[in-house]
């Protein structure tokens, strides 16, 4: 073999092994990312049921959301999250849709995402199987848009 051979051969075994390392990482990550510990993270049982905890501003279960002015009235906010929803339900393909039919609603809170002052709020909202108590929890954001200066 030629010194360029020798080159290409030692570049391939280099990227190989930063494929390796890449698809550790991942691994790894993976690993300790899983639904489970979400949910663990994400909710404690009060009477015996799961419930969002309480950890303002990041989440803010909905029964401690005031109404009022400028404030959300919760039982509003259930009931829309809630027809959203059902709305995205309806455009589930028809196996993921029975699926989903095999879940009924158990609680929600409004969650805080993204970094800093650009932060958005969205609403979480758990799920548990009819059948096997499984858990699901959805992530609902709203978008918002502002009226532009055209429309002043």
């Amino acid at each position: 073999m030629g010194r360029a051979a020798d080159e290409r051969a030692a570049h391939a075994a280099r990227h190989a092994a930063d494929i390796d390392a890449d698809r550790a990482r991942i691994t790894k990550r993976a690993e300790r990312k899983t639904s489970e510990r979400a949910l663990k993270k994400l909710t404690h049982e009060v009477d015996g049921k799961l419930r969002f905890i309480s950890d303002p501003p990041i989440i803010t279960p909905i029964e401690e959301i005031a109404g009022g002015v400028g404030g959300v009235d919760a039982e509003l906010a259930e009931e829309y999250v809630l027809s959203l929803i059902e709305k995205y339900a309806e455009t589930l393909p028809d196996d993921r849709r029975h699926l989903f039919q095999h879940y009924k609603y158990v609680h929600m809170a409004r969650k805080v995402v993204g970094v800093g002052s650009v932060g958005t709020r969205c609403w979480i909202v758990l799920f548990m199987s009819h059948r096997r108590g499984d858990p699901l929890v959805l992530q609902v954001c709203l978008l918002y848009t502002s009226p532009s200066p055209r429309d002043s």
